[in-house]
């Protein structure tokens, strides 16, 4: 995380330098950074071939957490009257005292004020594979405004990897409408017929080896990845328990999603709430059980 710190503090004075004159040319910062391959963020970078702009993406997305001053700190140094300075972005919370970056702040340490290098580097908003594979999240900002001048921040389970190595479970939300569940049964608990017990089992098997068949076997090439199958049956036919029992068979979180929280009768909500589900999920190798709410029953008065 110190190395993060170290680039962005090269970046930000290199900018700052430049724009407010106190450099004829942009001085580029020395890239010569070790991240270990053996932790998270050394793991993500190589992975991911990490570098330039993606790196400077993920340092302003990471930087309110591990540093929550840090950038206030800096632009205070060039400005100890104070100032506004529009340009640079960011905004403050109603918990955070810190600057939290946004786009903007991003697009002004890449191309400053000049129009023509800030059209060239808003790609990266398209074409960033931090922002495409849902490491790193941008807001939603109001329709009259930019849409890079929302937050840039990382999304839960990627922080809680840099920070601790390790994942918190995420908390049900509007756009997460889903609780963990689990079980203490086992298979032998299970009470279905032969033929589709075997189903299930044979579901067990594509889970346990799911990543060898894509992978070793070079299967991902011609086959979608994730698995999709419908449980059909009355309550109490054991669906419920048949998502945890894979789960928990398998080493996978199972996650029961209330359908009724994710439908919506405003055209074109339903689609958005669904995208927002499965984008949380992605990459996840989380099982997403949802769940069809029952219909009421009227009975007539006779």
């Amino acid at each position: 995380m110190k190395q993060l710190l170290i680039f962005l503090e090269m970046v930000v004075k290199s900018r700052m330098d430049h724009e407010l004159g106190k450099t004829e040319t942009l001085a580029k910062p020395n890239l010569d950074l070790y991240f270990d391959p053996n932790e998270f963020l050394g793991k993500i970078i190589q992975d991911l071939n990490i570098k330039n702009q993606e790196l400077l993406l993920l340092a302003l997305a990471m930087v309110p957490y591990i540093a929550p001053g840090f950038l206030s700190k800096i632009v205070q140094e060039y400005f100890p009257e104070g100032t506004s300075l529009p340009e640079f972005g960011g905004y403050k919370s109603k918990y955070h005292r810190g600057i939290i970056p946004t786009g903007e702040t991003l697009l002004y340490l890449l191309g400053g004020n000049d129009p023509v290098s800030r059209k060239k580097y808003i790609a990266i908003f398209q074409d960033s594979r931090l922002l495409k594979e849902g490491h790193i999240l941008i807001g939603e900002a109001s329709e009259e405004e930019p849409f890079y001048a929302a937050p840039i921040y990382p999304d839960q389970e990627f922080a809680d990897n840099l920070l601790m190595e390790s994942v918190r479970p995420p908390k049900p939300s509007p756009n997460f409408p889903a609780e963990r569940i689990t079980t203490d049964l086992d298979w032998e608990d299970l009470v279905l017929s032969e033929k589709t017990f075997s189903q299930i089992r044979a579901l067990e098997d594509w889970l346990t080896y799911n990543e060898q068949l894509m992978e070793e076997w070079g299967l991902k090439r011609s086959v979608k990845p994730g698995y999709r199958v419908m449980f059909f049956g009355p309550p109490g036919t054991g669906k419920t328990l048949t998502a945890g029992l894979l789960g928990k068979y398998t080493g996978k979180d199972v996650y029961r999603v209330d359908l009724s929280l994710v439908v919506s009768k405003y055209i074109g909500e339903t689609e958005k709430n669904l995208s927002r589900l499965f984008q949380k999920a992605s990459g996840k190798s989380w099982i997403l059980f949802l769940m069809k709410p029952m219909p009421f029953l009227v009975r007539e008065r006779t």
